[in-house]
């Protein structure tokens, strides 16, 4: 990400300080771009079925801030591509408990890694987390 998604208007403030002829700071936007299809391929490889449950919502662990969240973006175009998702996110008001949630699907994605979920036994689950190669 360039600069975290957090601090995306001063990332475009420093790259437009800056002669770029080549482009490649702005390149780093198209990576960030990149970074969800990356992952929504990654989820097409591994699971088997397009009914998900994606765990964490908020723009990075242990925080309630939703504030330019890629996991947000990411819940979006997947959406777009087909998937039922069910979203669960301990910093964010939840309807339902993460054990009734885990129930909808074994393909698990966790998209913001809180300290909770390390805590959850995926057993026979397919997981795909974001950050992990």
């Amino acid at each position: 990400m360039v600069g975290g998604p957090c601090l995306i208007k001063d990332s475009h403030t420093f790259i437009d300080s800056f002669d770029d002829p080549r482009g490649l700071i702005s390149k780093y936007f198209e990576i960030n771009k990149d970074f969800i299809k990356n992952i929504i391929t990654k989820c097409e490889s591994k699971f088997d079925s397009k009914k998900i449950v994606q765990l964490g919502l908020t723009f990075k662990p242990e925080s309630d801030d939703l504030r330019d969240s890629q996991s947000i973006e990411l819940n979006k175009s997947l959406i777009k591509e087909g998937y039922e998702v069910k979203t669960y996110d301990p910093f964010i008001n939840s309807e339902e408990e993460l054990s009734k949630i885990m129930e909808f699907s074994n393909n698990i994605l966790i998209s913001t890694h809180h300290k909770i979920f390390d805590s959850y036994d995926f057993t026979d689950k397919k997981v795909v987390i974001v950050g992990d190669k």
